[in-house]
């Protein structure tokens, strides 16, 4: 929208023969060049200058497939749901996603460990929430610490309200498996050996300065080692 935003660039939807009413399209470094870091300053726009809705939705460089969980005991006391489930011999993980056919509720969860009857406590101030009017908002994943207890104790505190149905508990596995990540472009700038240390000092320029990156590759028929000797 000329002379209200600083910076524009258009959007390049993938084609399809169908209709669709959303569209995703993945940020490339010039969107990050000049947003804000939280991207809270990006707004949509259609070919008539009217801004349309949008979500901008980090995605993660991880695959966290959940894990059912075999709920062995459900007990109701003094305005709280009390679910007790098997998480396995070999569990290893620190979230866990409940299903429920519930609608428009807020509850406080915590969530215990144990292999022995003696329960450890892992979340006290977790919430499972959902919102549903025109539109449906759920919050249904708890995230606590990592923890290999086979046996996890979930509690619900429903105080004076209608205790929420939970159909099954999934949990995720804190050991997760990368998705493939993408080259950004970058460029040796500087090469020098440092005697004292025992090092190589390499400086690289990215082209797309303020793109999110994780990890760097190096590649030794490029970037010049030093070689280190030992005397008899």
């Amino acid at each position: 929208m000329p002379g209200k935003w600083a910076y524009s660039r258009e959007l390049i939807t993938p084609n399809s023969e169908s209709v669709s009413e959303y569209a995703t399209v993945e940020l490339d470094g010039k969107v990050y060049e000049h947003a804000a870091v939280s991207l809270n300053d990006l707004r949509v726009v259609d070919d008539r200058g009217t801004e349309v809705a949008s979500v901008v939705q980090q995605i993660s460089s991880a695959i966290r497939p959940t894990i059912p969980a075999k709920i062995i005991n459900h007990q109701i006391e003094k305005g709280r749901s009390i679910y007790t489930v098997d998480a396995g011999e070999n569990n290893n993980s620190n979230a866990l996603q409940i299903s429920t056919d519930n609608r428009n509720f807020s509850r406080r969860v915590s969530v215990e460990g144990s292999n022995s009857g003696v329960w450890e406590m892992l979340r006290d101030d977790g919430y499972v929430m959902d919102f549903s009017r025109d539109e449906t908002a759920q919050s249904l994943k708890i995230i606590f610490a990592a923890t290999k207890y086979r046996y996890l104790r979930v509690t619900i505190f429903d105080k004076n309200e209608t205790p929420i149905n939970i159909s099954s508990i999934d949990l995720y596995p804190s050991t997760v498996t990368k998705s493939q990540l993408k080259l950004l472009p970058s460029e040796i700038t500087s090469q020098t050996q440092d005697a004292k240390i025992r090092a190589t000092i390499v400086t690289i320029k990215i082209e797309d300065v303020r793109t999110p990156n994780s990890q760097i590759e190096i590649f030794p028929e490029i970037v010049e080692l030093p070689m280190l000797t030992t005397g008899n």
